[in-house]
Formats: C-alpha cells, structure tokens, sequence
C-alpha cells in the first residue's frame, strides 16, 4: 500500500516511526538477499551513494556499519556524494560494489554513477518506487516502504530509505549476533521516534517562536548525531527558509566559536552516547556568548535552554531515525510562522533550472 498520496508534509512527519516499522518488516528480505548476493560475490569494498537527504543516510549507514564490522570479516564501507563518486571516480574491480540511495529513485547522479560502472561491479538500489531509472538499472532493488512522496519537502522517506539501506548495511555483517542487535536498535528507533514526536508536542510552539527571532541556526551534534544534525539543518532550510548549518560538535568548537552570538542559535543535539559531554559543553559556551539554545537530549544541561525531550535509552547510533522528526515538526511551525507553504515552496523552480527534476513539483515549474 503506497500511504503518500495526497499527504501533506505535516502526515509525512506523523507517519515517519511507522515507515521505520514498515521497512523493517517489509524490506528486510530484499535487503538480505542484496546482502547476501554481495557477500557470494567476495565483494570487499561497498561505496554508498546519494545527494541532499539520501547522502546523509549515506553517511549515517556508512558510519554505523563501520563501528559493527570487522577487518577481518566484513568488507568495508565508505559513503561518498554520488556527484563525487561520478565526476572523480575510485578505481574499481569486480570486488567492489555500489549502493545507491534515492528516495524518487531519478536523481540523476545516481542514475549516472550506475550507468558509469565497469561491467562485473554489482549494484543494489535503495528506492521509494520499483518502477524508477534506478530501480531498473540495479542488479538488486530494495523498495523501503510507504511508496513515494508527492512532497517536494519530503520527511518519511529519509526514515524509510535510511532504514532500508541500513537493513543492507547488516545483512553484510559475518556476526549473526552482531546483525541481531543492530536490527534490535532500528526497532528502537521506531518506538523513539514516536516518543520524541509526542514528547515535542508540548514545546513546538515555543521553540519554533524562538527560533523565528534569529537570523541563523546552527545544529551542532557528534557521533550519529552530526548525521541528524546535517539532516535536521536541511529539513529547516528548505520549510523555513532561515540559513541553517549542521556542524559536527568537534568542529563547532573551533570553527563556530567566533560567530555564535546573539541572533543566532545552537540547536544541541546530545542524545547519551560518547558525544554528549562535549555537545552539552559547546551548547553551555553558546548560551553564556549570548545564542539562543535548543537542546535535542534526555535532559537539560544549559539553564535557560529550551528542550525537545528524547527517550534516555534510545540508542546513540541510530539517532538520526529518531531526531529529525521532532526537528521537522519545529521547522513546519516555524515555517508557518514565517508565513511559507512548505507544502508548495517557492524554491521547487530553482530546482528545475538546475535540472533536478526529480523533485515533486519541478517538471511544472520549469
């Protein structure tokens, strides 16, 4: 059952723990078989691709599947942009393999990094849809849940895709019981994604308000959550409109200081995990230079922050699945706030004339 059509971006965002659920269920044959199919192969290195909201599941899969896998016996990951991966090409041999992640499944970056391999290299695709240029073209399609979005702002399916892709990312694991816990933390994810969306409920308003008085937000995280702080500053650009920067929490330290102030704001995010100290410290250090603070954790570590609450157990490395959505349901009001239609912004036109015509909207924009 496809769930996107004529949602708008506010049910995407409600929808999102479900899609995580969905995928986990729905998608995981696929994704074992694309794993398994790689691993027969002998495959050694898997370079994960995508651009915009795809490249940060990229990032993200990658990062975790680096902290599960072993040298010895897992092949390597490495994420690249799929524009970089195009335009400067690593060497490769038939021990190598791409994983290509687009939610519309026609970026074209993508779709020309399939096309540009050397015969023998194996393919898999991550897609919203089966019948898309992607899902043709690769040697395994796995089609995560929900269907496509209709929104050029699109929410759920960085939950979906990402889950998608990191089901691949384990299937590759030698470790069954590695593989077993990993899945476990995705099904985590989903439970904390929805308590985060509830627990934002009772400050949205306040935080969005906030936000609304400042010229620029930066969203500072470490470990995963830099991964759900490049997303989450995506997701406040392209619906509010406000220059947003994620910034991972060690390079804040050096290359935010000099301009965090007042009229911009920090939006901490410190899920607990090896990060937290050093996020909570910068975001402490931002409140007394005079920013304004957001702090995404289990609790307070700044006395006059406002809070977007997040479950104390959740797991640190699949932060991104449960971050993003309280940070998009912010940015949703804060966009209205600013008195722009996320659901149909202006930018769409932009995109045509750079030629992504794969958004939702740009076609008719042209």
């Amino acid at each position: 059952m496809t769930v996107s059509d004529g949602l708008g971006v506010l049910e995407e965002i409600e929808l999102g723990p479900d899609m995580i659920r969905r995928t986990l269920t729905e998608t995981a044959a696929a994704a074992e078989e694309a794993a398994q199919a790689l691993r027969a192969r002998g495959v050694e290195r898997v370079f994960v691709v995508g651009n915009g909201t795809s490249f940060w599941s990229a990032r993200w899969v990658a990062g975790w599947y680096r902290r599960l896998s072993t040298p010895e016996d897992d092949p390597s990951m490495v994420a690249l942009s799929a524009a970089s991966f195009v335009h400067y090409r690593p060497r490769l041999s038939p021990h190598d393999a791409l994983l290509a992640i687009s939610a519309s499944g026609e970026f074209r970056e993508v779709i020309a990094g399939v096309d540009g391999l050397p015969d023998g290299v194996p393919t898999v695709g991550v897609v919203q849809a089966a019948d898309t240029a992607l899902g043709r073209r690769v040697s395994h399609r796995v089609v995560a849940s929900g269907g496509p979005s209709g929104m050029p702002v699109m929410t759920r399916t960085f939950l979906s895709t990402a889950s998608a892709a990191a089901l691949v990312a384990i299937g590759l694991l030698a470790d069954g019981r590695t593989r077993g816990a990993a899945r476990h933390a995705l099904e985590e994810a989903a439970d904390a994604a929805e308590a985060a969306l509830e627990a934002a409920r009772a400050s949205v308003d306040e935080v969005a308000a906030a936000l609304a008085q400042c010229a620029h937000i930066f969203v500072v995280g470490g470990g995963a959550g830099a991964i759900a702080a490049g997303e989450a500053a995506l997701k406040l650009t392209e619906m509010a409109l406000l220059p947003t920067q994620g910034v991972e929490t060690w390079e804040a330290e050096s290359g935010l200081s000099p301009v965090v102030g007042p009229g911009t704001a920090v939006v901490a995010v410190h899920p607990v995990g090896p990060a937290e100290a050093a996020t909570s410290e910068f975001a402490v250090s931002s409140e007394r230079w005079g920013a304004l603070v957001v702090e995404v954790a289990p609790r307070r570590a700044c006395a006059r922050s406002l809070l977007l609450p997040l479950p104390v157990s959740a797991p640190e490395a699949v932060s991104p699945l449960y971050v993003v959505p309280p940070l998009t349901l912010v940015a949703s009001r804060l966009a209205a706030l600013r008195g722009i239609t996320f659901d149909t912004p202006g930018w769409v036109g932009r995109y045509a004339e750079q030629g992504l015509l794969h958004v939702p909207g740009a076609l008719e924009a042209r």
